[in-house]
């Protein structure tokens, strides 16, 4: 079974802000650098000197303050890599097909077979099926209308039945 798909500056963009929340070591490090920024805006002195819900509205307007901050920063990094990378066969139409020896992409500047493995995962995140075929690898499959050619509930159930899930 074949699908077609095809994917935009927008889905590059969202994947890659979504990889704070997918990867538990971005998420993480995400956590600590928030808190590291929203503690060391909370000044000492008038902290301790505050009543409680003084030190909790505190705590709480410097956590969403670094939290608004660092995602600031994460989408300028973020579009600035999409916007000014190439991305040749990245961006555009892709083609996944199952075959019995595993899971082979197509775009216009590539070809690959990626081999029927434990580590094969489907899920669903957002607006996207995201794929799996390594730890480290995914494809992400857009879920709008137009974003893709053919059933995907369909080719998500076959692919699920082919790695055993």
């Amino acid at each position: 079974m074949q699908l077609n798909y095809f994917l935009k500056k927008r889905d590059i963009l969202f994947g890659r802000m979504s990889l704070i929340v997918r990867n538990r070591v971005m998420l993480t490090f995400s956590i600590m650098v928030v808190g590291f920024v929203a503690f060391s805006l909370i000044p000492g002195e008038v902290f301790h000197r505050s009543s409680l819900a003084g030190r909790i509205v505190m705590i709480v307007f410097s956590i969403g303050f670094a939290s608004i901050f660092y995602l600031g920063v994460q989408l300028v990094l973020h579009l600035i890599m999409v916007l000014s990378g190439r991305h040749v066969g990245v961006f555009g139409a892709h083609a996944l097909e199952i075959k019995d020896e595993g899971l082979e992409e197509s775009t216009p500047v590539n070809k690959s077979l990626h081999r029927w493995n434990p580590s094969f995962s489907v899920k669903e995140f957002g607006n996207y099926v995201w794929i799996y075929p390594t730890d480290g690898q995914f494809f992400m499959i857009p879920k709008r209308p137009g974003g893709h050619d053919g059933n995907l509930a369909e080719f998500v159930a076959q692919l699920k039945i082919k790695i055993g899930r």
